[in-house]
């Protein structure tokens, strides 16, 4: 039995109950990337300890996002990663680490056994 897959981008909207049009507003905005990842590291910053407690000592998430703002492959990548983490901090701690986990269960350790979730594009 095989699952459907579903893209990052699709996958991270739904968990932050975000409609393509909020995230594409901010995502094309007049913000340069630097300072969006700037502002990412500064939510990762602010909210590590919460970060690292929500990981249950398996692993860091803050590290994880940090690496994935410090090692993107290009910047559009980056501003993703940036883009996703402003507006999960606008929606609570509680967002950001759904995003981190959601980012570590499906695109670092996905599995044929967990189904992801479904997108909504409205």
């Amino acid at each position: 039995m095989s699952h459907r897959r579903v893209n990052s981008a699709g996958s991270i909207l739904s968990i932050l109950s975000c409609s393509l049009d909020e995230f594409s507003d901010f995502y094309d905005g007049p913000y340069a990337t630097n300072i969006l990842i700037e502002d990412a590291k500064e939510v990762i910053s602010h909210n590590r300890a919460l970060l690292r407690q929500a990981s249950e000592d398996r692993y860091l998430l803050d590290e994880l996002l940090l690496g994935m703002l410090d090692h993107a492959p290009d910047p559009s990548g980056q501003r993703y990663v940036a883009t996703v983490l402003h507006i999960a901090n606008k929606k609570g701690i509680v967002a950001v680490t759904d995003a981190a986990k959601a980012w570590l269960d499906y695109l670092f350790f996905p599995s044929q056994f967990r189904p992801m979730p479904s997108v909504s594009w409205s």
